[in-house]
């Protein structure tokens, strides 16, 4: 039941600031967050570097792709629906963010809601978010920019947190495409 209370409250909170009217602007930023978030489980699906752990009545498969397609999202469109003009001001809004952002994870974390592991923690988290809040910004001005930083940062936490590959790592989506019965 954590888990749902958790999607009920990042769910009012972002009604608050009624996010939902930037989506036309933001919306090719949202579903490139949801494929970067599933490429990790897909990447890492041997060996998760965090886990969200599923409560009593809410399947291991629903509670992922509720963060990937929705949780996720909208914390990102709450926050890119107040990104401030000034400059000095949007690098202030960026790490209030990227510091409450951490510091609910880190809560959550310790309410069990979600597990690190292989070395994973609070600071690499932090490091997602602010990858996160940044590339649902500058995906709408940069988006070649975008991929450019992604695609670095991807290589950077691959380096940390290797990849295990094995003869089941072609199992999924990427497989059945190029394989037909």
């Amino acid at each position: 039941m954590k888990q749902v209370f958790f999607i009920i409250a990042v769910t009012l909170i972002s009604a608050c600031g009624r996010p939902w009217r930037c989506l036309p602007k933001y919306y090719k930023s949202l579903l490139f967050i949801s494929f970067m978030n599933s490429l990790y489980y897909y990447l890492y699906k041997r060996n998760l570097l965090w886990v969200l752990n599923p409560t009593k009545g809410l399947h291991w498969k629903l509670l992922r792709a509720l963060h990937i397609f929705y949780v996720t999202p909208t914390i990102a469109l709450s926050f890119a629906s107040k990104i401030p003009k000034n400059n000095a001001a949007k690098i202030c809004y960026f790490m209030i963010w990227v510091i409450v952002s951490t510091s609910v994870e880190q809560y959550v974390m310790k309410r069990g809601l979600i597990s690190f592991k292989h070395g994973w923690n609070a600071y690499w988290s932090g490091f997602i978010y602010i990858n996160l809040y940044l590339f649902t910004y500058l995906f709408v001005k940069k988006p070649i920019l975008t991929v450019i930083l992604s695609v670095v940062s991807i290589s950077y936490i691959i380096r940390e947190f290797p990849i295990k590959f094995e003869s089941r790592f072609l199992k999924g989506p990427i497989l059945a495409l190029l394989v037909r019965k």
